[in-house]
């Protein structure tokens, strides 16, 4: 009999360890969920500080390291980066879309806004007007049609690309 109380005490302390063992690693484990939650909001609070700077091509390459890194907080700064990209776009179709060189940048960074978001009516009429002006009307075109789906009213750029496109008939 003093054997199997010998046993019993035995298994009560290894019982004991096993418990220990869990709480310990639980509290491990726990701790470095924490950090590195903060090493993310971190990483995420510095890239926010670079969009008030207005630097987006900056911004898009360290959301998109941000969103390798943490594939499940995909959503982070989508609408962050999109708004960027498409002011930089709406200023340079603004203040330097006289020249072509000011369209095509105007329609880059539309396009990078767009890999973010749905450019709202103003700005897909702004990109549609880029593309007609350097020519590319079956881009424009597609513009056209994504508005009209979109519900946008689209009338005057349909006329503007068709009278374009008349005046390089002739």
């Amino acid at each position: 009999m003093a054997e199997s109380g010998k046993k019993t005490n035995v298994v009560w302390i290894l019982v004991k360890i096993a418990i220990f063992a869990a709480v310990i690693f639980i509290a491990w484990y726990l701790v470095k969920s924490r950090l590195a939650e903060r090493r993310r909001i971190k990483q995420r609070n510095g890239i926010e500080s670079l969009i008030v700077s207005g630097k987006c091509e900056e911004v898009g390459k360290a959301y998109r390291a941000y969103w390798k890194k943490y594939p499940s907080h995909k959503s982070d700064g989508r609408n962050a980066v999109f708004e960027c990209y498409q002011e930089r776009a709406l200023e340079a179709w603004q203040y330097t879309a006289k020249h072509l060189k000011g369209y095509k940048k105007a329609i880059r960074l539309y396009r990078e806004a767009r890999e973010h978001g749905d450019l709202d009516a103003r700005n897909l009429r702004c990109l549609c007007e880029c593309y007609i002006a350097i020519g590319s009307y079956k881009n424009a075109q597609a513009v056209i049609d994504e508005g009209e789906e979109r519900d946008i009213n689209m009338k005057m750029y349909v006329k503007l690309l068709a009278h374009a496109e008349k005046k390089t008939d002739n």
